[in-house]
């Protein structure tokens, strides 16, 4: 079963097969400026692929999620990015996300990438501070995973180079422990593979 972040995003692969297939520009941006970024908190839960099961041993079908999220010192919504994963994307080597093609020049509310296989999704949801990260489109995602706990109170950490549009890049390392939360898929519809 699949976490539904990784279902939706998963999805939108044919989208994204076609950026790749027109071009993608993965990793640091030359000529890039620098995005000065300074969480208020980040947190890292792990999804068990167990049903109702809070205390389930740690597998390859876990998954796991860090949540970053900008400064909160302003009105609601908070800049937030959201990293998704697998067990299994535990590599340490860089993974070029996938970014859809959008027809606007305007970025969403909610921009996404998501690797060739599925198993990382990525999220950045603009708040009302439109400048603490960028305002443009995304242009590239990667994600090296430094870390995946296997147990509660371990760190899950992982670097994200984020380019936008405009030729700013986000590059930082983000680390939580780790905390387990129960999946309860009868009544929330919560897929896990």
């Amino acid at each position: 079963m699949r976490h539904p972040l990784l279902s939706f995003v998963g999805a939108l692969a044919p989208v994204a097969c076609t950026v790749l297939l027109v071009g993608c520009s993965c990793g640091g941006a030359q000529g890039s400026s620098a995005i000065a970024f300074t969480p208020s908190s980040v947190a890292a839960v792990r999804t068990p692929a167990a049903c109702d099961m809070p205390d389930a041993p740690y597998g390859a079908n876990d998954v796991f999620t860090l949540t970053v999220v900008g400064s909160t010192t302003g009105p609601a919504p908070y800049n937030t990015l959201t990293l998704s994963m697998h067990d299994t994307s535990s590599s340490t080597t860089a993974v070029p996300l996938m970014v859809p093609m959008s027809s606007t020049t305007t970025a969403p509310t909610v921009q996404t990438a998501t690797s060739m296989d599925a198993d990382i999704a990525f999220s950045f949801s603009r708040g009302t501070d439109a400048s603490e990260i960028d305002d443009n489109l995304l242009s590239s995602v990667l994600v090296t995973v430094v870390s995946v706990p296997s147990a509660d109170g371990q760190d899950l950490s992982a670097t994200l180079v984020v380019n936008f549009t405009d030729g700013s890049e986000l590059d930082g390392t983000y680390s939580a422990a780790v905390t387990t939360t129960a999946a309860h898929c009868v009544t929330s519809g919560i897929r896990l593979r």
